[in-house]
């Protein structure tokens, strides 16, 4: 993995930073899915405030049961059509 030349010291100003931010994002998405809930249960289709309007969309998803299809079809059968993705993440710990 290449490492840009990075002073210590930026890299733990850059870490608490990340850490504010990340606390900020958590809050603000608690008030966002709490907001959205409320306008859920309200069951109003359109609101218009002053800066933004919202819309209720209704739509279904489809998935698939992999549980049932491993037990119908049993591992061999879904191997084939496994995809695996690999990635890196970040995690913030408070300290």
């Amino acid at each position: 993995m290449n490492t840009p030349t990075i002073l210590k010291s930026e890299l733990v100003a850059k870490a608490d930073r990340l850490g504010e931010l990340d606390a900020l994002v958590k809050d603000a998405t608690k008030e966002l899915e709490t907001l959205k809930k409320e306008f859920k249960s309200i069951g109003m289709e359109h609101v218009e405030g002053v800066k933004f309007a919202i819309n209720l969309i209704k739509g279904k998803t489809t998935s698939l049961d992999r549980e049932k299809m491993l037990e119908e079809l049993g591992e061999e059968a879904l191997v084939r059509y496994q995809k695996v993705t690999e990635y890196v993440s970040v995690r913030v710990s408070p300290r």
